[in-house]
């Protein structure tokens, strides 16, 4: 019998919590700073005197309406699965002795670039463009007599990611923010009559959420940043029936990536 399992957001409850704490002290913090920055040198001079000239000089850059960059960086993703009726009720001689099914969890890579357009001095708006997505699901199928049959599903997906940006007020060339939204994509490529793995459909529709630290230099802006994308379609595609796809009913795609942005 399946067993009912808890969202991926449900599960991480606590650290998204704490996320928006520590957004909101960063936020107070900013707003009452302590008198003295840090360390002193023994000459009296903060060690931020030439960051708090460079601060100024980028403050009007940092508020410019319309900025661009682009990302790249690691992700890992694995596809949610929920088994067919017929197989959970059936018997298992009916799927040549599959006893189950189990996702694993694999890496891929991301490369893109982004618009980033300023609403007020806390919201931005933000287009993406995630020109390589290339992603791989692994499905682990078990069988009675021992053996393991390792599936990977490889796509290369083109993305236009659709955020909202918050950001805390600024401490120092830094500051956290919040973002989130929807995620179209298409694939690129795609398996067609393959009777020995797992085919996909060519159409998914994602939520993002996730949170990052903008960090000013001299010519350019720094933001690493974690994010979150959870599936909202069914990525299987039924219309071709084999033995891999057969047990199951749908799939739905669960990424983690890690952005390294570059930009205005």
């Amino acid at each position: 019998m399946q067993s009912t399992k808890k969202s991926f957001l449900y599960k991480n409850r606590i650290y998204v919590y704490g996320l928006f704490l520590l957004l909101i002290a960063n936020n107070i913090y900013a707003q009452n700073p302590p008198r003295k920055y840090g360390f002193e040198r023994k000459n009296k001079k903060s060690i931020y005197a030439e960051d708090a000239k460079l601060e100024l000089k980028k403050t009007d850059k940092w508020k410019r309406f319309l900025n661009f960059g682009m990302f790249f960086g690691p992700t890992y993703s694995k596809m949610n699965i929920q088994l067919a009726d017929e197989f959970i009720n059936g018997n298992p001689s009916q799927f040549n002795g599959l006893l189950s099914i189990v996702p694993r969890t694999s890496p891929g890579i991301m490369i893109g670039a982004y618009s980033n357009f300023r609403v007020s001095d806390f919201f931005d708006v933000r287009l993406c463009v995630n020109g390589f997505a290339g992603y791989e699901f692994g499905l682990d199928y078990n069988y009675q007599n021992g053996t393991t049959k390792s599936k990977v599903v490889e796509a290369s997906m083109l993305e236009l990611p659709l955020l909202i940006k918050y950001r805390s007020q600024l401490r120092g060339l830094r500051g956290m923010y919040l973002i989130a939204g929807v995620k179209p994509s298409f694939l690129l490529t795609s398996r067609k009559n393959d009777l020995e793995n797992v085919t996909v459909n060519t159409r998914d529709i994602a939520i993002d959420y996730g949170f990052g630290l903008d960090i000013f230099y001299s010519y350019f802006k720094f933001a690493p940043e974690i994010r979150f994308s959870h599936g909202l379609l069914n990525m299987l595609n039924k219309q071709q029936i084999n033995q891999f796809n057969k047990p199951l009913k749908s799939m739905t795609e669960h990424t983690v990536t890690i952005y390294l942005h570059f930009g205005g």
